[in-house]
């Protein structure tokens, strides 16, 4: 081998090494680069599924959120009927009593009683309707009536007056327990 010979190979080594640090290069570059790519495309997935997870939990605070207000607006929409029949209810049961006293009044013991039967009818089918103080009245009522006609003879007469004023003392109790609030002068005037 010449020194020509030793230093074209030398030279060809040169030359294969360069090319081999240059393939080296390119392809640490193109991983590195996938590398990156990979990373990039990983944090992106892990993004969408945070998502998801997020709009999920969304979802489901909206879907609860929707039954609970639902509920809610059934639940009122129950309460303004039952005002309504409240209110009816009281009404009749003043009306009861108006014509009980009447009744009484006008010492009409056999149309008293079956007023009475009436009232008691219509207790048994309204009372859920009634406040706690207005089914006591009610009964309260009732009590007054018979008391006024059994055992008349034996009566004094502040006996009659107390129980005439306990009758009486039960319709105030129907009004109070529907007391509505007064109107204004301005709703008056936005009625018109």
């Amino acid at each position: 081998m010449t020194p020509e010979d030793i230093q074209a190979m030398a030279k060809g080594l040169a030359e294969g090494q360069a090319l081999w640090y240059l393939l080296s290069a390119i392809i640490g570059g193109a991983i590195t680069g996938f590398g990156a790519y990979l990373a990039e495309k990983g944090k992106n997935r892990a993004t969408k599924e945070d998502i998801a997870v997020i709009t999920h939990e969304v979802e489901k605070v909206r879907d609860e959120f929707g039954r609970g207000l639902e509920d809610l607006k059934a639940h009122h929409q129950l309460r303004m009927v039952a005002a309504e029949r409240r209110l009816q209810a009281h009404q009749e049961a003043y009306t009861h009593w108006q014509n009980l006293v009447s009744a009484i009044l006008q010492l009409e013991k056999h149309q008293t009683f079956q007023l009475a039967s009436e009232a008691k009818t219509w207790y048994v089918k309204n009372c859920i309707y009634l406040t706690q103080t207005s089914r006591q009245a009610f009964v309260k009522t009732w009590e007054c009536v018979y008391a006024y006609y059994i055992h008349t003879p034996s009566r004094t007469a502040e006996e009659f007056i107390q129980i005439t004023h306990d009758l009486n003392a039960q319709g105030n109790v129907f009004l109070r327990e529907v007391d509505l609030p007064e109107l204004r002068a301005i709703d008056l005037l936005q009625n018109r």
